[in-house]
């Protein structure tokens, strides 16, 4: 909860300090031999704790599953958040360097609330997400078994994995889109990560929701037979630790 708090901490580039404070806290390149370079994109101050909260939760829910108490105690905690998100963020208070604000637009006003800074994940940024996850823990407690229950457990139990699945999906998609709207890699333009887009690239809004859909269900596939593997292997060092 404290941790932005420590926002304001800076060190020099290129020292000591500057690069244990880039893991720990802040969100940084750093350079690192034969011109590779590694980004501190989650540092471990905000991961590790809500991890920890998240383990400790876990224990405690499992213990009294689906349980009606539990449920109302998750719902009204998640509420709890999205109060508390919606006091710090609509009066700029704390928890967030990227600053609320109101634009003529209410779609960008709109846009501006819900924009918490995710890269160090912020006190905002959980609130907002966690809070909405507990919410929907409560309204995905009545379901039955069914598809969706099934569905939406194997994405639970391989959380990892299908979040690097969709990632690589989507890029492989991204690339194969290139050539086949008419441009060439050339016509990219790269920073870090790709920073500049050619007029005219992408798809129609019904042809990237199609996409989207079509990404959804081949990770649910790949992470399905990934979970079934596992099973079977539960007993190998490998399956437990990959």
């Amino acid at each position: 909860f404290g941790h932005n708090l420590l926002d304001g901490i800076t060190f020099e580039s290129n020292t000591i300090a500057h690069t244990l404070w880039s893991i720990v806290h802040q969100k940084n390149v750093l350079a690192l031999p034969f011109g590779f370079s590694i980004r501190t994109t989650y540092p471990v101050a905000p991961i590790v704790g809500l991890m920890c909260l998240a383990y400790y939760a876990g224990v405690y829910y499992k213990s009294q599953h689906y349980s009606k108490k539990v449920m109302n105690y998750a719902f009204i905690l998640g509420m709890s958040c999205l109060a508390l998100y919606s006091i710090l963020r609509g009066f700029n208070l704390y928890g967030d360097m990227s600053q609320f604000s109101t634009h003529t637009d209410p779609l960008l006003t709109i846009m501006s609330f819900l924009n918490p800074t995710k890269y160090p994940l912020s006190l905002q940024f959980m609130l907002l997400t966690v809070g909405l996850g507990l919410i929907a823990l409560k309204l995905l407690s009545h379901l039955k078994a069914s598809f969706s229950q099934n569905f939406l457990q194997v994405l639970g139990k391989t959380s990892m994995f299908s979040y690097l699945t969709h990632l690589y999906l989507l890029h492989a998609i991204s690339w194969l889109l290139i050539p086949a709207l008419g441009f060439n890699f050339s016509d990219m333009t790269y920073g870090e990560t790709l920073v500049g887009l050619p007029s005219g690239y992408g798809m129609s809004y019904i042809a990237t929701m199609a996409m989207i859909a079509v990404v959804v269900v081949l990770t649910a596939l790949l992470a399905k037979r990934y979970l079934n593997w596992k099973y079977r292997n539960k007993n190998s060092l490998i399956a437990k630790y990959i």
